[in-house]
């Protein structure tokens, strides 16, 4: 009997093991083409939705490095624009647990003659969201002439997917002449506040004009005209144009206000001893907002903090730099060098002295502060990293990294990476 098997039986006996082969090549050449990397080892840009719904374990291997990026709110946006608010684009930025995502109007706004695109953050119920501001050309067709028209937009950049980030919404808020808009301020609730400038009457000169915009739900808040803005989040500030003063002199008022309702919360009319003011003829410069304390700066170079919910100073003038708890209401005074000078953790809701940065157990020359996170100061002594608790001045571990911003759910920690988990190793 002729066992051999016939072509058939080949057929039957091989044909299984061969699918299942094929099949796992397939697989194989699918997996290495599905994440790719860049020569310096960052993740590109978004390519396919798994990169939108990475893991945990996934983003804490990502590394984005503070030579290259700098913190914008609960993202990161390119370091080169680490001196404004708002962010140009077309750009990229760094949402946590997604990657790197690209805000182009061109794209969200498809088919319309892109001016100028600037963006800006928010939340949604705890969410982290971007808001846009677009300038768009459109014609006229009764007057047959250009003009501009300025949109603020809300983008969904947290279930992005191979398609890109979504449109949430769009906002109309000016059409007319020529005109620049930009980033006046922002809220955690939602709302932004977009900066016209420009001939936005039809009888009038140049003026500015200040708009909250709700870039969730798509609908203008509030508006304020007649001054300009200095920029804050949660809480800003206006200074309505002074009447009778002198050009260049200081704006004779301040006022604080919400960004989410408009709603002027302290009010206070500029002279020499004042909250914001060394003197008359000083006009502070506002470089940070946190926690609802302003970082002010002089014109003789000191520094100060004022409470932005009540207009009260904390710090009125210190001769040094100071560096803002970015995750708790504390402040780390830095003096001048001198002799005898140490660091200071204040408590800005006392105003208290909370903890001396004394180098006991080595030398000052030893002493570099590296952060003050949390209530938790990094900082090295003696060739030790330690870990401080400012609170109660008890050595509570060691580092090998540090953070050095708050993005909400995660720290971005020196070496780059992006952390949720423990801060202490």
């Amino acid at each position: 009997m002729n066992n051999a098997p016939t072509r058939g039986d080949a057929t039957a006996s091989y044909g299984i093991p061969t699918a299942i082969g094929i099949l796992l090549l397939i697989l194989f050449l699918f997996s290495n083409c599905s994440v790719r990397a860049t020569d310096d080892g960052n993740v590109p840009s978004q390519t396919d939705s798994s990169r939108a719904h990475s893991s945990a374990r996934q983003v804490a291997q990502e590394s984005y490095s503070p030579d290259m990026w700098t913190p914008f709110g609960p993202f990161l946006k390119p370091a080169m624009f680490a001196d404004t608010p708002e962010l140009p684009g077309p750009a990229d930025i760094v949402v946590p647990g997604h990657g790197v995502i690209r805000l182009d109007a061109s794209e969200l706004l498809p088919g319309e003659k892109i001016e100028r695109e600037v963006y800006s953050f928010t939340y949604d119920e705890g969410v982290p969201v971007v808001a846009g501001i677009v300038q768009v050309h459109i014609d006229d067709e009764g007057e047959n002439t250009e003009q501009l028209m300025t949109s603020v937009i809300g983008v969904d950049v947290t279930t992005a997917t191979a398609d890109g980030p979504m449109l949430i919404s769009r906002t109309n808020v000016f059409k007319g002449p020529e005109h620049t808009m930009a980033v006046g301020a922002t809220s955690d609730l939602g709302v932004v506040a977009v900066l016209l400038s420009g001939r936005l009457l039809p009888e009038g000169g140049e003026m500015q004009r200040l708009i909250g915009v709700d870039v969730v739900r798509g609908t203008e808040v509030w508006f304020k005209e007649g001054g300009s803005p200095i920029f804050g989040r949660a809480e800003a500030f206006w200074q309505p144009e002074p009447q009778g003063s002198p050009p260049g002199d200081c704006p004779g008022t301040v006022q604080g206000f919400a960004v989410a309702s408009g709603r002027i919360l302290w009010e206070e009319a500029s002279s020499a001893g004042t909250a914001l003011r060394e003197s008359g003829k000083d006009c502070p410069e506002f470089s940070q907002v946190l926690n609802g304390y302003a970082l002010i700066t002089h014109t003789s170079g000191n520094v100060g903090i004022v409470d932005t919910r009540s207009g009260a100073p904390v710090v009125k003038d210190h001769p040094g730099t100071i560096r803002l708890d970015p995750k708790a209401p504390f402040a780390l005074m830095i003096p001048e060098p001198g002799v005898g000078a140490v660091p200071v953790v204040k408590d800005l809701r006392t105003g208290a002295d909370m903890y001396r940065v004394d180098a006991a157990g080595g030398s000052a020359d030893d002493l570099s502060v590296k952060s003050l996170f949390a209530g938790d100061l990094y900082l090295t002594l003696g060739g030790k990293n330690l870990i401080i608790d400012a609170r109660t001045g008890e050595n509570v571990g060691t580092w090998s990294r540090y953070p050095v911003a708050d993005l909400g759910d995660h720290a971005w920690m020196d070496d780059g990476s992006l952390t949720a988990a423990s801060l202490t190793g």
